[in-house]
């Protein structure tokens, strides 16, 4: 008479696979396959990193911050910053850009006193530091890691010429020249090296640039070269 199926005697793979089971080895070879392999393929597959190119030197420059103190190279020296152009009185689109620079003080907190933000007004004459002082006091700004520069345009405007690539503004007379800095380059953030290298343009038109930023800000910040 067969065997009813329910009744038929394990499998020579079940069998083999419940010795297994009982040995302490075969647990030991399976957490390791479970966990182990997986940090050791991240430790010894890692992608490489992306090279964070180096572009021209920030020029030397004397502006004020929102106590009317001086501020110059030196206060960031040894330090990653970023840099971007504002004014309290400027259209929306500025306004866009300030909520992406309070974003990026929320995220970059982990980095602490490595990283540091530089906000600097294109409308020197009306963003006279009493001013700056008191748009820090009714925003959520960090005076630790965040500071607000102005000065005369004569001293404004060739640092902005310099951070954000308008050199093809540099040439037009003085008693003709627009604004300091053209609507498009208010969305450029600059990032800048521990020895005063512009690292990196980044748009903030772009949905992805805060996250491109804060991982650039990153490797700049941990590779000190």
């Amino acid at each position: 008479m067969s065997i009813p199926p329910q009744e038929k005697s394990p499998s020579r793979f079940h069998s083999r696979l419940e010795k297994l089971a009982g040995k302490p080895w075969f647990w030991a070879v399976f957490v390791f396959l479970a966990f182990g392999w997986p940090l050791a393929r991240a430790f010894f597959f890692v992608e490489p990193l992306p090279d964070i190119p180096i572009e021209e030197n920030v020029p030397d420059f004397k502006l004020l911050d929102h106590r009317g103190l001086d501020f110059g190279p030196k206060k960031l020296q040894g330090q990653v910053w970023i840099a971007h152009a504002m004014c309290t009185e400027c259209p929306s689109e500025n306004a866009k850009v300030q909520e992406y620079m309070q974003d990026i003080q929320h995220r970059a907190r982990n980095l602490g006193g490595a990283f540091r933000i530089v906000s600097i007004t294109v409308d020197p004459k009306n963003d006279t530091p009493d001013v700056l002082k008191n748009f820090i006091e009714n925003n959520p700004i960090s005076r630790n890691r965040w500071r607000f520069l102005t000065g005369s345009e004569e001293q404004v405007r060739p640092l902005m010429l310099a951070l954000f690539n308008s050199q093809d503004l540099a040439d037009i007379p003085s008693d003709i020249q627009g604004p300091i800095l053209p609507p498009e380059r208010m969305w450029n953030i600059v990032l800048i090296d521990q020895k005063m290298r512009i690292r990196g343009l980044h748009d903030m038109r772009d949905e992805q640039a805060v996250d491109r930023l804060l991982f650039h800000a990153g490797l700049v910040v941990n590779r000190h070269r």
